[in-house]
């Protein structure tokens, strides 16, 4: 069994408690959350499940969010030199370039941290956000 909570430390009332299967993951609930989310409250994801658009409308709300990224999700950043069309508009798929996450975490000594401050998450629709990518220390696997 998992138990999933929204609190609101300044008032300490719950506003939301959530009960399911222990298998369950915390995407739903999240979902289900996000209306309440207003200006300045933390997000807390831990787990790592998410939908992009409730990331979207977190940030939406100027509100923030913390959450661990699964090893197959894509970051983006914006690519300097895009291809345009003719017309001046930017062709959609070189506005990004992936990053490569093997190389980059290949390049960090363990227990070291690299931020990447302008990064985009999702394969089609890409979301503004910042990563912080540490590589672990043979204690810390």
């Amino acid at each position: 069994m998992t138990a999933t909570l929204s609190l609101p430390l300044l008032s300490g009332k719950f506003l939301h408690i959530h009960t399911g299967p222990g298998k369950q993951h915390d995407r739903t609930y999240g979902s289900l959350c996000v209306p309440t989310v207003t200006a300045n409250d933390l997000c807390i994801r831990d787990l790592g499940y998410f939908h992009l658009k409730d990331l979207q409308h977190i940030q939406d709300k100027k509100a923030y969010y913390i959450s661990r990224i699964k090893s197959n999700t894509r970051i983006y950043q914006k690519n300097p030199t895009p291809d345009y069309f003719q017309d001046g508009r930017i062709k959609k798929g070189t506005e990004h370039i992936q990053i490569d996450m093997e190389v980059l975490m290949n390049s960090l000594q363990p227990g070291q941290t690299c931020e990447i401050s302008d990064a985009y998450i999702g394969i089609t629709d890409k979301v503004p956000t910042r990563v912080i990518v540490h590589r672990l220390t043979k204690e810390q696997q």
